[in-house]
Parts: structure tokens; C-alpha cells; sequence
């Protein structure tokens, strides 16, 4: 995947965050699929048995490797390089990619070696704990308590402590113990934030610069928070609710993962909200259940993708995209490309498609 020359050691800007919550999602058991033999290259249509869908928990993936962030040449400044064994490792050997306009700016908020995968009921987009009945703002990530939480970028600290959510201290702030970074780089002429909530302890103040890898804070069940986990946002060109973005789509996949992306419709146009899909992984038979976006209420999709799912940390290999729509079930293989988004759209009886959106760019604008 082409990563477009976007450097990340050092990076500043300002952020500071708002509504979150809490995450821990609520397993039940896994949505039955109708059997089908080996998926060819062609969706097909199988029947499914099911008429009742329950929330289903996510099948553990095998491990990803531990490592540190990618290179983005052109946002290279001075500061040195986080440790190596701080960080997750990206695969700056990635693939092309398959559109220009990907965006891996940061890197994972927790160390290298932490528990890495995010809860199924606490990614964005979902409506499992969150504010007002809108959208979940953020990714949330179960991790013990008192683990080191990481900058995902270098940058300002705009704000430390409890009340974030109002912008004033206030002890039954959702947030809880939160740290707003805005950070040194930007996005189609946008700066960018990142927020980190629930911790135990902040270890930074306003006005601070700290350094992509730094620790700025230990991980906790402060706030609005249904048990232990980092609650991780970013957001562009404001640091409001109303400008945050799916952070599966700006975190650097880890080495030789790659990031699902896709868009949900019926058969008339319309976006399916809060739809299961089966993603099995035909190598290691690893099977991960996830939701379409749950809602439109405070969600914004990313500029390119106009996105309502998003699935990263897939190891690359070949996996079976499983869709139940109406009274049976639609299915088709794809591949996960190493530091590369994956991409295809599914339109209800007529299936799934392979071709990226259209480019946005003016046409007398370069390659």
C-alpha cells in the first residue's frame, strides 16, 4: 500500500477531545451462517437458518507482532526516534496502495507486547456505551490496569486530567482521567488530534511537548467506563465530537496485518446500520464477527472511503467476507495486503464489488 509520503517520528498539534465512553463489549454468542462449501472468487447466495441475531463476540486472531510505526518521510522533523522496542512495528515494505489517499499517521497508543485487540462493542461507530445515543467517538482497547499509555504521535498536550468532556474539571466527566494531544502534522489542510481516556493517572500537563512512543499516562477504568480500557480518538480540524474518525483507519497496521474497509448498502442505495458480517481468515480458520456502523449520529467517514465498516490488524493472507442479507447469506473471498487497506462495497442482492471509490481529486491536479 502506497503509504504517501507521510513521516510520523515527529509530529505536534494541538487536540483536545470530547464525548467517549466506555467499552468492554458485551459478548453473546456468535450469528449462526449457513455452511457453505469453500468460497469460489464469485459471491454467491446461501441460505441462511437464522431468523434471530444475536450480538456475537469476536474469535481471538493469532497474535500480531510486536514492532514500531512506519515511515512518512515528508513529516520527518528533528526529534529522534522513539525506541524500537517501545512501539509497534509497521511494514513500511508494504504493497502498493491501493488508493492515495490512505492516511497511517500514528501509532498504537500502547506498548509493544500489551493486549492489542480492541473490543468488538467498543469500536467506532458502534452504540454500545456511548454518550447521547450518537455514535461511539473513539477505538476502545482492553488493557490491564496501570499500563503504559503511549503518544501516537509527537505533538502539545492541550489537556490533563478530569473534564474533558465539558472543558472544565468536574469529577463525573465521561472521560474520566483524559489527555488531548494536538499534534505537529495536519490533513488536507486540517490539524489533527488525538485523545486518550479512562486512565488512572495522567503523567503530563497543559503545554507540554511530548514525543511520538512517550508515556504520557497509565491505563485505567476512570469515567463513564464498563471495565479496564483505553479509549483512543482521533479527530481533524477541530477538536469537537463532531470531527472525530474512525482511528482504525489512521493507526499503522502492524507488520504483515492490513485494514478491511467497506461500505454497507441495501439493494436500493440505502446504508445497512449495525449489520454482523462473518470474517473468517481461510488459513489459520480464525473467525472474527463484527457491525456495520450502528448509526450516523456523530459518526464522520473518512474523506475518501465514505466508509460504515472498518476492521484493521488482520493478518495478510485470503479471508471469506460472509454478509447475511434478507433471508440468506452472501459470500466472497478477499485478500488482506501487508500495510494496505482492502476495499470492496456490498449492494444487498447484487452483491459485492471490488472498485475504489472515485478519485476526488480536480483533474488537472498530478498523480
Amino acid at each position: 500500500m502506497q503509504l504517501q509520503n507521510h513521516f510520523l517520528w515527529q509530529i505536534k498539534l494541538v487536540f483536545t477531545l470530547s464525548i467517549m465512553s466506555l467499552a468492554a463489549c458485551q459478548a453473546a454468542g456468535p450469528l449462526p451462517i449457513a455452511a457453505s462449501p469453500k468460497p469460489s472468487q464469485t459471491a454467491t447466495l446461501v441460505a441462511n437458518p437464522t431468523s434471530q441475531i444475536d450480538r456475537p463476540t469476536e474469535t481471538a486472531l493469532p497474535a500480531s507482532p510486536t514492532s514500531t510505526l512506519a515511515n512518512f518521510p515528508d513529516l520527518q522533523n528533528e526529534a529522534e526516534k522513539p525506541a524500537p522496542s517501545i512501539l509497534r512495528l509497521a511494514d513500511i515494505s508494504a504493497p502498493l496502495a491501493l488508493s492515495a489517499y490512505d492516511h497511517f499517521y500514528f501509532a498504537y497508543p500502547l506498548p509493544a507486547g500489551s493486549l492489542e485487540h480492541s473490543l468488538p462493542s467498543g469500536r467506532y461507530g458502534t452504540q454500545s456505551g456511548a454518550v447521547d445515543k450518537g455514535a461511539h467517538t473513539g477505538l476502545d482497547i482492553a488493557v490491564d490496569i496501570g499500563t503504559s499509555v503511549l503518544a501516537a504521535g509527537s505533538g502539545t498536550v492541550l489537556w490533563s486530567g478530569i473534564g474533558l468532556y465539558n472543558n472544565y474539571e468536574n469529577d463525573d466527566d465521561p472521560y474520566g482521567v483524559a489527555v488531548a494531544i494536538r499534534h505537529d502534522f495536519g490533513y488536507e489542510g486540517q490539524r489533527l488530534y488525538t485523545v486518550y481516556a479512562h486512565m488512572s493517572e495522567s503523567l503530563v500537563v497543559p503545554g507540554q511537548r511530548v514525543d511520538l512512543g512517550e508515556i504520557i499516562g497509565l491505563s485505567g477504568n476512570t469515567g463513564f467506563s464498563s471495565g479496564p480500557h483505553l479509549h483512543f480518538e482521533i479527530r481533524v480540524g477541530e477538536n469537537t465530537i463532531y470531527h472525530s474518525r474512525n482511528p482504525e483507519l489512521w493507526i499503522a497496521p502492524p507488520e504483515q496485518s492490513g485494514v478491511l474497509v467497506a461500505r454497507i448498502f441495501t439493494t436500493f442505495g440505502t446504508r445497512v446500520e449495525d449489520h454482523a458480517m462473518q470474517i473468517t481468515n481461510l488459513e489459520s480458520g480464525s473467525i472474527i464477527w463484527e457491525y456495520s456502523y450502528a448509526t450516523d449520529l456523530n459518526v464522520i467517514t473518512d474523506s475518501y472511503y465514505d466508509e460504515n465498516f472498518v476492521l484493521s490488524d488482520l493478518p495478510a493472507g485470503t479471508y471469506e467476507v460472509a454478509v447475511p442479507y434478507v433471508n440468506g447469506t452472501h459470500r466472497m473471498e478477499i485478500e488482506i495486503q501487508p500495510g494496505a487497506v482492502s476495499y470492496f462495497s456490498f449492494h444487498g442482492y447484487d452483491g459485492f464489488n471490488f472498485d475504489l471509490p472515485p478519485d476526488p481529486r480536480p483533474p488537472h491536479l498530478p498523480n
